[in-house]
């Protein structure tokens, strides 16, 4: 793929959406991809391609760590990330923690009573703390 329309930065600051975290991943991979090219140039169309692909392994290095840190399983953070989206208040996101829970095959609930034995507020507890909802969680 041809980059030449955009800089280096503006690709790699394109592709991390203005988010920190991102910016922080693609300037490793940039980092990374310079360290392999010769000479280094991220204006190389296969250097910066692989700053980028190098960018978005760690962004979902990132992410996956985020989800185990969590200790949730995807099904439910993303049922309360939907809940969210919909302007979801502290009532709707704990309905749909538990709906996801019940939804879960009976192995994978065993394990999620493990993770978490105080009930559905320490679930949602524990994804804010790991970051995979935002504090946008209201209580009314």
């Amino acid at each position: 793929m041809r980059w030449r329309k955009w800089s280096a930065g503006d690709a790699l600051a394109q592709r991390a959406f203005g988010w920190p975290q991102h910016l922080a991943c693609y300037l490793r991979g940039a980092w990374r991809a310079l360290a392999e090219s010769d000479p280094l140039d991220l204006g190389d169309d296969d250097a910066l391609g692989a700053a980028l692909d190098y960018g978005d392994q760690m962004c979902r290095r990132y992410y996956a760590g985020r989800v185990e840190a969590s200790r949730t399983d995807p099904s439910i953070i993303l049922a309360v990330q939907r809940a969210l989206a919909d302007g979801g208040r502290m009532p709707v996101v704990h309905r749909a923690t538990s709906t996801a829970v019940a939804r879960l095959s009976d192995a994978t609930a065993e394990i999620h009573r493990h993770n978490h034995p105080e009930g559905t507020m320490a679930c949602i507890e524990a994804m804010l703390k790991a970051g995979v909802i935002e504090e946008t969680v209201r209580t009314a």
